[in-house]
């Protein structure tokens, strides 16, 4: 559960107290392999400890290039892999998954792959 806490001092200053008690910690065992030229497949287990999990986000971003944005991908709870598409082909990738309950966790270790030699695919 989260807690917050909003106090008013009589200097109109506003303070607020999140307690993150509810805050899952990193996915675990997570592993990312090229799917094809254009795709990566990446996988984790749950968080350690009992979290009512509600959804996870897979966050990727080609490392090759100068100033790339990160992209992420919404996946439900009941899956732990997905393939991220629409890559380029030879290409240097990182990736990292999040668990979400009412709040967002931590960040999983950051995974470096590329994917299998081919033509370059559309950028996602």
């Amino acid at each position: 559960m989260v807690k917050v806490k909003v106090f008013i001092s009589m200097a109109n200053c506003l303070l607020i107290y999140v307690d993150l008690e509810d805050q899952p910690g990193p996915p675990t065992n997570v592993v990312a392999l090229p799917h094809s030229s254009s795709s990566i497949i990446i996988s984790w287990s749950a968080p350690v400890g009992n979290y009512s999990i509600r959804a996870y986000t897979v966050h990727y971003r080609q490392l090759d290039s100068v100033n790339s944005p990160e992209s992420q991908d919404v996946v439900s709870k009941d899956t732990n892999s997905r393939v991220v598409s629409g890559l380029f082909g030879f290409t240097n990738y990182s990736l990292y998954v999040k668990a979400y309950t009412k709040v967002i966790g931590r960040e999983s270790e950051i995974i470096v792959q590329r994917t299998l030699q081919g033509s370059k695919s559309t950028v996602p």
